[in-house]
């Protein structure tokens, strides 16, 4: 389920008339029809892009393992990825996402089957089931660093890391040079860089 709300960019030193545009902005990970949906621009994660679309890599997304602290308290510690065997599993993502989570260590590789006891594509949702205690989430860092930073979430397996997932911005015509997307992937570029 996705949150909307709408960003009205500063152009020109105005923000109302005929040069300040609405961005719409729907925050889901349903892949949308941007041509048939007059979506000026989405933002996608993974490797696989569709041919025929205009993209601009905005960073890159770190995963990372995690449970809350009350959770590790109860529950044998979480060194290696093969002990995720042994936790329940939340799965941040959609419905259709991966149940095989590859880990590197060192020289090593390492993947293991996971049968998530929830699956969401809300990052809220995952995460305040992971900080009620329900398991073990993994999920973009930038998403729970300051649970993390705060101590309420703790990584696991954290000699071991996950693949990096590229963040992208898709547009099916050269909608970058709308002032208005441009403003917005100026901004959400210095805030992941930030």
């Amino acid at each position: 389920m996705g949150t909307c709300g709408t960003w009205r960019p500063q152009t020109s030193g105005r923000t109302r008339g005929p040069d300040a545009r609405t961005v719409d902005a729907d925050f889901t990970v349903t892949v949308s029809d941007l041509l048939r949906d007059d979506i000026d621009v989405a933002i996608r994660a993974g490797t696989t892009l569709p041919p025929s679309m205009y993209a601009k890599r905005l960073t890159t997304l770190r995963q990372v393992c995690c449970a809350s602290s009350d959770y590790l308290a109860g529950a044998e510690d979480i060194p290696h990825p093969r002990a995720l065997g042994q936790h329940p599993v939340l799965a941040y993502g959609p419905a259709s996402g991966a149940t095989r989570w590859r880990f590197e260590g060192g020289c090593e590789q390492f993947q293991v089957e996971v049968q998530p006891r929830l699956r969401s594509d809300s990052s809220g949702l995952a995460k305040h089931a992971c900080l009620a205690g329900q398991g073990v989430l993994r999920i973009p860092r930038f998403a729970v660093q300051d649970e993390l930073s705060s101590g309420a979430l703790v990584e696991v397996c954290g000699d071991w890391r996950q693949p990096e997932v590229p963040l992208w911005a898709i547009y099916p015509s050269r909608s970058d040079q709308n002032p208005a997307v441009a403003a917005l992937l100026t901004v959400l570029k210095a805030h992941l860089d930030g």
